[in-house]
């Protein structure tokens, strides 16, 4: 199976705020994107761009729930979405390899049996909590700007770029966090000036982080969802392409009746020294942003009778035993038309399917 593509590719320039105003997307490149560079563009640059615009990129009605960092041997990013789907991405600065996509589908096998509920609740108060602390987020923007890994900056990364004084290593291993934030903060920021023209200063960088805290996610725990999912996991792979090898495994995937996206996205610096260039292709999905929307159309018809409504979606043409001929060579192909089937406590049940986006 070969995956379609749309097309052609969408980019947006990114600015000193990440885009707080959201992305502006074009199918023409910025002016800085013919003779841009990816060197020294650190993956989690990626990671960034992608959580603070979850929904955008992936067309689909996601809320950022956490993401990884180099701590922690997990998904990069986690959402969930209004329909009661988790969401995992797993993401490679280049091409996607077999490894990738056996390493994720080792992410899904930990976790397609769990409640999404419950699976995000652990997730959130191991790894989102801390990584949408507003110090951490002001790091992350920095590091973005910078095109550098921020967990493992340290000692030497703040002696180099901060121009401060600072104590022997073995001191800034015993100071706090808080102790050292200022000056981790102060090294990527100076770094993102050899790439980029207009850097925010400190203060401005936190002020940016607060506006992105408060949006990503409010107090008091994950996004309400509409149904209980059949099949509640989503995995994406995303990379700059996608190996033979990587696209007959997610046919597999699909065939089987797994939820498998792929994703095209890169970054980076612009020759104009103006910005961060994201450039995002997705696969063709005819029909898919249809049924989410008469999905959450139902959903909010129908409030006193979702709160148990069993959701099965089917996007995909299934491996059925019996198959044979051209129907085997269709298994995991995408469904035309997508479809969804909703059953309710009072035994009713309603299939809707999407004709056109």
């Amino acid at each position: 199976m070969s995956i379609k593509w749309e097309q052609q590719s969408v980019y947006a320039l990114v600015p000193a705020d990440l885009g707080l105003n959201g992305l502006q997307w074009s199918i023409d490149p910025p002016a800085g994107w013919s003779k841009s560079s990816a060197r020294g563009v650190h993956e989690e640059t990626l990671q960034t761009l992608l959580s603070l615009h979850l929904s955008d990129v992936s067309c689909e009605p996601v809320q950022l729930v956490g993401k990884a960092g180099d701590y922690w041997g997990g998904e990069d990013i986690v959402g969930l979405d209004t329909l009661g789907r988790v969401h995992l991405f797993e993401l490679k600065r280049g091409r996607v390899s077999e490894d990738a996509a056996r390493q994720l589908s080792y992410y899904m096998l930990r976790h397609v049996f769990n409640e999404p509920a419950r699976f995000i609740e652990s997730w959130w108060k191991r790894i989102g909590e801390w990584e949408l602390r507003v110090e951490r987020l002001s790091e992350t923007i920095a590091g973005a700007l910078a095109g550098q890994q921020t967990h493992n900056v340290g000692y030497f990364f703040v002696r180099e770029w901060a121009k401060a004084a600072t104590t022997s290593k073995y001191a800034w291993k015993k100071q706090s966090y808080d102790e050292k934030h200022p000056l981790l903060l102060r090294a990527l920021l100076e770094k993102a000036k050899e790439r980029l023209d207009q850097v925010p200063t400190k203060d401005e960088v936190a002020e940016i982080a607060k506006v992105w805290r408060s949006r990503l996610w409010s107090e008091g725990g994950p996004p309400s969802s509409a149904f209980v999912c059949e099949r509640p996991v989503v995995i994406w792979l995303v990379g700059t392409g996608f190996t033979p090898e990587v696209e007959e495994e997610i046919r597999r995937w699909r065939a089987a009746g797994v939820d498998a996206r792929c994703l095209q996205a890169e970054v980076r610096f612009s020759s104009r020294r103006d910005g961060l260039i994201l450039r995002v292709a997705r696969e063709e999905a005819p029909g898919r942003m249809e049924l989410v929307r008469l999905l959450e159309q139902w959903a909010a018809n129908n409030r006193a009778s979702n709160a148990s409504a069993k959701l099965t979606v089917q996007l995909y043409v299934v491996a059925r035993a019996s198959d044979k001929g051209k129907q085997k060579e269709a298994a995991g192909r995408p469904k035309e038309p997508p479809s969804a089937r909703i059953e309710w406590h009072a035994g009713e049940s309603i299939e809707l399917v999407a004709l056109k986006d």
